[in-house]
């Protein structure tokens, strides 16, 4: 069997390890929710329902319906009313300014994430023999089956043998749906049906009805068959395909067009493309040259494109647990990720690239209280940091936007992010407590900045991250208000979805808030002595970050906030959904192994209180040491489960921040790297003996592989893709480096470096492209 080895690691694998990670059904998926998801990036299908009724909904990136009303024209709703009501506890005059906010976005179904239409196609047939693969690996979807033949007895072998295949190509907007009717040799057959393909084949294209939106338009030529809509703004889409092989006949109705075959066909070929007015003047032509290549490209060399893109991808990371369903889930979380996000295109919203609802719970939009957050959390240690690109690209397009608002609202210079809000960066609504939290532009910022620290990619943070962390800057420049002392003062301030959209909510300097302006100045700081800019403003920065309140403790416990408007009193209320008590510990890294005694004591007897996701708990558990704890919470995700690898609310509301968080909670057991500080394996259970990864990425832009064997670690291996310091913790934690040295070496010369140890941390100097190993002189490298 083939294997294949990562970097320099002394384990090597089996070249398929990803089959045993394949999602695989011996039913086929009824419901929508339990399908098998496919994606580029852009274009998003689920695939669902039995072979004799195969169904395919289809998404677009870019394919929302971006309607909204503009309720912060009026002018009452200013900041500084509302700021001044809040103060002044007048609650009915506030729920009067904030009604129109908080049921706009109940009532009204847009800006939404929109499906584009629904593929189906059918047989007059019935099947027995059913067995459907995701394969990982391939990102590609096989289903083989039987089908009846009618009045003859299973003991006769009254089958017929059919496979499909499916994708979306990685490479090409286009998905590509390959049938193919083995047909059986002569002398086994017992009735002339057993030799005969399906028949009554049928392909349908349509747009589920709503009310509140125009039909769309159908239409075909001699090659292609297309679906036209456009939203009530104007914006546009086109679905089209083409289907290679079989003769067939078109038919239009109000709400579909049909393709039915008029003989019967042992395979067909079907290319589907969607193309929109955002990115093509004629998306009907664009998504016919879509398809027009694809065709004449064919199906096998689509397909070796398409997977040779997959299997690269796959070659940037590995890791190996003893608990294999957890495993499986890591690599399923980061497959969806990369399926939904790629490139420059439209960030996915809640749910990801798969949305079959004309109004998708929670508009699946963007909320920048956690969910944004969390997709992207483990894509940087994954080593794909390639996959927050869509992040980067959406929110800077909608800068402009987001400026003219919050210099109406604030009246401020700078931009203050929506905490809901869609591609186009307005404000969506809901609890005005929460989608006017004005703290979730600082921790999108956080990811432009891990953007840098992951890549050292200078360019990046001159020409992207820089500029937006900046406009940022000056906005919260201009909000942060100061006391009679010169101290800052955070109000109002909340915990978004703490408390709901009442007046309970309103309070003063919330942890979320504090840790999320530390953070943000310290980066801001750091970034501008980086690129050598902003000196003047850089000493602003510094200010406000010495001028911050303090964290709220009460009873040797972080609180969600040091004062509450409506009790006005010092409330050790700690019940904070999405963010609040865990943020300085995860994901801003202020409180963890590195903290003191006291800080980490502090961190632990909070984390008691954390009433927030089992990913996130995991997350923050991990960053405390606590292995078992971190297990358990993992465990607690897997019930809300789907057998597709999917992360369900309430019954049948799906969405894929959450699996996101459960990849970043692997990814914080085996390696951390906050404040650019190496550790590899800082929460194992104690029942983890024997665990390995490659190839993990570190904040520095190293990539790190290492192993546990018996519960002790053989080696350290970092790969430096920019050079500079590396700073690892000692992985053998009570070793006398007198007399037990700890070693460096470059394995590019096989020469010892010289390196310093500082407390519990190893430091050595690298070159750019060089790998070193961090090992026992009694026990180097090649002894495994």
């Amino acid at each position: 069997m083939e294997v294949v080895s990562f970097g320099s690691a002394r384990f090597k694998v089996s070249s398929d390890y990803l089959k045993g990670h394949d999602i695989v059904y011996v039913s086929p998926a009824c419901d929508w929710i339990d399908g098998l998801n496919l994606g580029n990036g852009d274009i998003g299908v689920m695939v669902y329902g039995p072979p004799n009724h195969m169904k395919f909904s289809l998404n677009k990136s870019d394919v929302w319906d971006y309607r909204y009303e503009p309720y912060w024209l009026k002018p009452e709703f200013r900041h500084s009313v509302i700021a001044k009501a809040i103060e002044e506890r007048d609650w009915k005059k506030l729920a009067a300014i904030t009604r129109e906010c908080d049921e706009l976005y109940e009532k009204l179904p847009y800006p939404s994430f929109q499906p584009c239409g629904q593929l189906e196609i059918k047989m007059d047939e019935n099947h027995r023999y059913f067995y459907q693969r995701l394969s990982l690996q391939d990102a590609v979807v096989k289903t083989r089956f039987t089908l009846d033949v009618p009045g003859l007895m299973r003991d006769v072998g009254s089958y017929r043998s059919c496979a499909t295949t499916c994708f979306v190509d990685a490479v090409r907007n286009v998905f590509v749906i390959a049938f193919n009717f083995q047909a059986r040799r002569l002398e086994k057959v017992h009735h002339p049906e057993q030799g005969m393909p399906p028949k009554g084949v049928v392909i349908e294209l349509y747009r589920q009805c709503n009310e509140g939106l125009p039909k769309p338009r159908f239409g075909f030529d001699e090659e292609c068959v297309w679906m036209d809509f456009t939203f009530p703004d104007g914006f546009r889409y086109v679905v089209l395909f083409t289907v290679e092989g079989p003769s067939y006949q078109v038919e239009k109705t109000d709400d579909r067009v049909r393709v039915r075959f008029v003989d019967r066909v042992p395979r067909f070929t079907l290319y589907l493309s969607i193309a929109t007015s955002r990115e093509a003047e004629d998306p009907l032509e664009a998504a016919r040259r879509e398809v027009t290549t694809a065709r004449s490209m064919g199906f096998e060399k689509l397909f070796e494109e398409h997977r040779s893109w997959w299997r690269d991808f796959w070659s940037r990371s590995f890791i190996s647990l003893p608990d294999k369903l957890l495993e499986n889930l890591w690599y399923k979380s980061i497959y969806d990720i990369a399926s939904c996000s790629r490139g420059k295109k439209t960030m996915p919203g809640l749910q990801g690239l798969w949305c079959v609802d004309n109004f998708p719970a929670w508009h699946a939009d963007y909320h920048l209280d956690a969910n944004v957050q969390m997709l992207y959390w483990p894509v940087y240690t994954a080593n794909h940091p390639e996959l927050a690109e869509p992040l980067y690209h959406t929110f800077t397009k909608m800068l402009p936007k987001v400026k003219e608002i919050t210099k109406l609202f604030y009246n401020l210079d700078g931009a203050c992010i929506p905490m809901t809000t869609c591609p186009t960066g307005i404000n969506h609504g809901g609890w005005f407590t929460c989608s006017w939290w004005p703290m979730a532009g600082a921790w999108l910022c956080q990811h432009f900045w891990w953007g840098y620290t992951y890549t050292k990619d200078i360019k990046f943070l001159r020409e992207v991250a820089y500029p937006f962390m900046k406009e940022c800057a000056k906005f919260y420049e201009g909000y942060l208000k100061r006391d009679e002392k010169g101290r800052i003062v955070i109000f109002p301030s909340v915990s978004p979805e703490a408390g709901g959209p009442g007046p309970e909510a309103w309070g003063r300097n919330s942890t979320v808030d504090i840790a999320l302006m530390k953070y943000f100045f310290k980066a801001m700081i750091e970034a501008s002595e980086i690129l050598g800019v902003d000196e003047e403003e850089r000493k602003k920065w510094k200010d406000i970050l010495e001028n911050l309140p303090e964290y709220p403790v009460v009873d040797g416990h972080l609180i969600d906030m040091e004062w509450r408007s409506i009790t006005q009193s010092r409330d050790p209320w700690t019940t904070a959904g999405h963010s609040g008590i865990p943020m300085p510990i995860y994901p801003l890294g202020e409180i963890g192994l590195d903290s003191s005694e006291e800080w980490l004591k502090i961190g632990k007897e909070s984390y008691k209180y954390m009433h927030t996701w089992h990913v996130w708990k995991a997350c923050v558990a991990a960053r405390l040491g606590m292995g078992d704890e971190a297990l358990k919470q993992l465990y607690e995700f897997v019930d809300h489960i789907r057998p597709n690898g999917l992360h369900v609310l309430y019954e049948n509301i799906y969405q894929i921040d959450a699996n996101g968080g459960f990849a970043a909670a692997i990814n914080e057991m085996l390696l951390q790297s906050h404040n650019e500080v190496i550790r590899v394996f800082p929460a194992i259970p104690q029942k983890w003996h024997d665990v390995k990864f490659a190839d993990l990425r570190a904040q520095g832009a190293f990539l790190v592989s290492s192993e546990i064997e018996n519960g002790v670690v053989k080696y350290v291996l970092v790969k430096s893709l920019a050079g500079g310091t590396c700073r690892i913790v000692n992985p053998w934690p009570g070793r006398d480096y007198v007399f037990y040295p700890v070693q460096v070496r470059d394995l590019e010369n096989q020469k010892t470096v010289d390196s310093k140890i500082k407390g519990y941390q190893i430091e050595f100097k690298t070159k750019p492209g060089h790998t070193y190993v961090v090992e026992r002189p009694e026990k180097p490298l090649e002894s495994f």
